[in-house]
């Protein structure tokens, strides 16, 4: 397999960070650099902003009548073409990407042979309620890829329900974490401030927003773009607007917040995705205490235990949650056992050259 050509498609924020001199976390690279050095031909293509405007009007009205988010005139060039007629093993880092690749995927099948892999997260609908529309795509998405991913293990359980006849292209493979960027000397810290970090819609912020109400005592960090100063202004809170593939923040910078923090919150609303992974990861990684809500999509509840490694919360009462951050705050012995524990936990099971060895083994199995 080391002479065959290795293509990843992502939607952006690698290459940026591919040709800048800074030091990077590579998880979101989802195993790139660990092929470079085991492949000769390893291929990296990004969603492009410009498109064919002949492209992108039809793209527009498959969108609107699909109700789905594919943007393959983003990945429609003569040149990613090229590289996509000679792929034999293609790696779609997301059900969205899944989705815009599904025409040309038809067209590269004339070429030859091509093995496709999907990274699934949140793609299933937890009410078992989906529209006969999305229903099809997903056959369509499950039926033409050879390997689908998922990032966490209860979606895939909900898969295997929803859509049995492709079990046996279903696998879980968990998110994992740059350990050689995420790491700190820092112990678990008496001082510092309460963080949160994330864009996306799971996440619970309107509790966000209260919870510093009520604990006007402590300091908060909150690095997102859904909250604005005009919403919420409070002298115990910072709001940094800030997203992982527009860079607004270095890794470097984030890392420092890390650093600087002593406790990571995590509040969603319940859904099948596996929302808050790469953030819970990467404070365990730094020694960080997460407090995480406990929902249907949490990734791996196998390997998490409440008040071992991790603080479940089963409420959206923002009263809950404060009286859960009051009390591992007042308990250091508690919050050292929680970070000693969960970033053995990291260590053993969520580094990048065990999510490598996992995945190599799905490509040629």
């Amino acid at each position: 397999m080391k002479s065959n050509n290795v293509t990843f498609i992502y939607k952006s924020g690698r290459k940026s960070r591919l040709s800048s001199n800074q030091e990077f976390p590579k998880e979101f690279f989802y195993g790139y650099h660990q092929f470079l050095k085991n492949f000769k031909n390893v291929n990296l293509i990004e969603y492009n902003e410009k498109v064919n405007i002949i492209f992108k009007v039809i793209f527009k009205v498959i969108r609107k009548l699909s109700g789905l988010p594919i943007y393959s005139e983003k990945l429609l060039s003569i040149k990613n073409i090229k590289i996509l007629i000679k792929t034999d093993y293609l790696i779609l880092t997301n059900q969205n990407i899944g989705y815009s690749m599904m025409f040309l995927s038809r067209f590269l099948k004339l070429f030859g042979k091509i093995n496709t892999t999907v990274f699934i997260m949140g793609v299933l609908d937890l009410s078992e309620n989906e529209s006969s529309k999305k229903k099809l795509f997903n056959k369509y998405l499950f039926s033409k890829n050879e390997n689908i991913i998922f990032l966490s293990h209860n979606e895939k359980k909900f898969a295997e329900k929803l859509y049995p006849k492709y079990c046996e292209k279903f696998y879980f493979l968990p998110f994992p974490v740059d350990l050689s960027f995420w790491n700190t000397k820092n112990t678990v810290a008496d001082s510092g401030k309460i963080l949160f970090l994330g864009n996306d819609l799971n996440r619970n912020y309107d509790l966000l927003k209260l919870i510093p109400q009520q604990i006007p005592e402590e300091q908060f960090v909150y690095i997102t773009e859904r909250i604005s100063p005009k919403e919420v202004s409070l002298v115990n809170l910072e709001l940094i607007n800030g997203s992982w593939n527009d860079s607004t923040l270095s890794d470097l910078q984030i890392k420092e917040i890390y650093s600087n923090a002593k406790l990571v919150v995590l509040p969603l609303h319940n859904s099948i995705q596996p929302s808050g992974q790469s953030v819970a990861l990467q404070a365990m990684s730094m020694n960080i205490p997460v407090l995480i809500s406990k929902t249907d999509g949490f990734w791996d509840s196998d390997k998490f235990i409440n008040e071992e490694n991790i603080i479940f919360i089963d409420s959206n009462d923002s009263d809950v949650w404060v009286h859960a951050i009051e009390k591992i705050l007042k308990d250091i012995n508690l919050r050292k056992k929680i970070s000693e524990e969960a970033k053995k936990i990291v260590n053993s099971e969520y580094d990048l050259e065990t999510f490598y060895r996992n995945l190599l083994k799905i490509l040629i199995n």
